[in-house]
C-alpha cells in the first residue's frame, strides 16, 4: 500500500498550479468485490500560499456509487453525494501537497459493472487502476497493460473538459450466490413445465363404448 501511495503522490505532482486549486489529474484504484466494484478514488489539491487557506472544491465519485467512506485528507469534514456523483467539500488547506482519498462501492452483476463519471472541471488525466482478473472496457482511452513486476493495469483518458462524461465496463468481478440462485430457480421452473408437458402428452386418452 505504501508503495501505491507513493506512485500516486508521483503521478499526481509535476504541475504547476496557482494559489490553492484541485491538480487536474484523477486516480481510481479498482478492485472486484462480490457482485460489485469497490474503489479508492484519489485527488490532490495543492496550495502554493505560505499559509493555510480554505477553499471550496467540487470532485467526482461514479454516479453508480451505492456506499462511500471519506479516507485520507478528510478527517473532520463533512460531505455528502451530489448529482452524478459529484462531491463538494470545504476545508482548510495546509501549504503544500494535500493527497485526499475517497472508498466507494458500485454494484455489479454477471462479472461486471458499469461506471459513469462526470468531470466536475477540467481535467488533464483520468486514470483508472486494476490489479487481478480485472479489467476495464471502454471508448476513448488509452490502456497500458501491465508488464513483469508491474501489478496494475492502467486505462487513461485525457484532456477532459469539464461537465464531460465518460462511461466504461469493469470486467472480472466475482459472481455472488444470488445469480446462482436464480439460475436454480430458472432451471426448475424449465423442469416443472416439461413435467406438465409430459403428464399432458402421456395422459390416459378416454374412448367412448358403442
Amino acid at each position: 500500500m505504501r508503495l501505491l501511495q507513493a506512485f500516486i503522490i508521483w503521478a499526481l505532482s509535476g504541475l504547476a498550479m496557482a494559489d490553492v486549486a484541485v491538480v487536474p489529474k484523477f486516480i481510481y484504484v479498482l478492485h472486484g468485490g462480490v457482485d460489485a466494484v469497490w474503489g479508492q478514488y484519489m485527488f490532490m489539491v495543492r496550495n502554493d500560499n505560505e499559509d493555510e487557506t480554505t477553499a471550496n472544491f467540487k470532485v467526482a465519485l461514479p454516479e453508480e456509487t451505492v456506499d462511500w467512506q471519506a479516507q485520507e485528507g478528510f478527517q473532520g469534514i463533512q460531505f455528502s453525494l451530489g448529482e452524478k456523483g459529484g462531491v463538494e467539500f470545504t476545508k482548510a488547506f495546509k501549504p503544500g501537497d494535500n493527497v485526499h482519498t475517497i472508498g466507494f462501492k458500485t454494484p455489479a452483476s454477471s462479472g461486471s459493472g458499469k461506471l459513469t463519471l462526470t468531470m466536475p472541471m477540467d481535467v488533464g488525466e483520468l486514470s483508472l487502476m486494476t490489479s487481478g482478473d480485472v479489467t476495464v472496457v471502454g471508448e476513448g482511452m488509452v490502456t497500458n497493460k501491465r508488464t513483469s513486476g508491474e501489478r496494475y493495469d492502467k486505462y487513461h483518458f485525457y484532456d477532459l473538459k469539464a461537465g464531460d462524461t465518460i462511461s466504461v465496463e469493469v470486467q472480472g468481478v466475482h459472481v455472488g450466490r444470488s445469480q446462482f440462485w436464480m439460475y436454480g430457480w430458472v432451471a426448475a421452473l424449465v423442469m416443472l413445465l416439461a413435467c406438465f408437458g409430459l403428464a399432458y402428452v402421456t395422459r390416459p386418452q378416454q374412448t367412448s363404448e358403442v
